[in-house]
């Protein structure tokens, strides 16, 4: 029963229209990953923001897609955990308040299976498969980027995890774009498996951002639980996806400057 009311609020929470808000209303606390990947994290994190007096959050996963990026696009009101293109987004254009990021860079590479010496440079790689996650998502943009003076570019193609098309060797796959940390990882344990090909620029990590409407105590409330040893303990495996050690950092101003929202601009058009 639990389960499926929580279900239909947050239904509600990703067709509410902007004028949703925020004092004795839930408010959204929206974590990039899908539940099918961590079942009870949502479950567990809630228990824990109500243990800790912060009911009024309630957690909500991105198993849809759309609503989460349209959310920091279109400045929609809630607690976003958000890829540094979408934090600078966030804030410079919505005014939204980065408040906790990761404390280690995030960088994505291309590679391909070292076995496969046909490719040997970037460039072999044109009309051929590279493997990223969703719509302008850094890793996607990677690619796009990689080949954008090029007649012949890669073909962009989507999967739910490329650490995992990696780890199951997926053949339809002839490039990875994957963060450089899991790079690492795959070449501590076989060092022989993977090659990097291409590498990205290097940006503050995710951060949590608040919309500027939230009640200043209530975010000041969750910034301090974010931080506590149960938070970091529940939220561990969505914040490993993003960094190998997470520790969660106040934000400085000059964190995520309006240059990283440059590669959206193609794409996301100011509102």
């Amino acid at each position: 029963m639990f389960r499926l009311l929580k279900l239909l609020l947050v239904g509600l929470l990703l067709l509410a229209p902007h004028r949703i808000l925020l004092g004795a209303e839930q408010i959204p606390l929206y974590l990039p990953y899908q539940s099918s990947q961590f079942p009870e994290l949502s479950v567990r994190f809630d228990a824990a923001l109500n243990a800790a007096g912060l009911g009024q959050f309630v957690t909500v996963t991105t198993d849809y897609w759309h609503p989460y990026q349209q959310g920091i696009r279109q400045g929609r009101p809630g607690i976003y955990l958000a890829a540094p293109h979408f934090v600078a987004w966030a804030h410079h254009r919505h005014r939204f308040i980065p408040f906790l990021r990761l404390s280690t860079p995030l960088q994505y590479v291309i590679a391909t299976r070292h076995d496969d010496a046909q490719y040997f440079e970037l460039r072999d790689l044109a009309e051929q498969n590279v493997c990223s996650t969703r719509a302008v998502n850094l890793d996607f943009l990677l690619v796009k980027d990689a080949f954008k003076d090029t007649l012949k570019p890669a073909i962009n193609k989507i999967v739910n995890s490329v650490a995992s098309a990696m780890q199951y060797d997926n053949q339809n796959c002839a490039a990875f774009v994957v963060s450089e940390q899991a790079f690492k990882a795959f070449n501590t344990e076989d060092p022989q498996r993977f090659i990097r090909l291409y590498q990205g620029p290097e940006y503050r990590n995710y951060a949590f951002i608040a919309h500027p409407d939230i009640p200043r105590e209530s975010a000041i409330q969750l910034k301090s639980f974010l931080r506590s040893a149960q938070a970091m303990a529940i939220l561990t495996p969505v914040l490993s996806q993003f960094a190998t050690k997470p520790k969660l950092i106040p934000v400085k101003r000059r964190d995520y400057p309006k240059t990283y929202l440059e590669t959206l601009k193609p794409y996301w058009q100011a509102d």
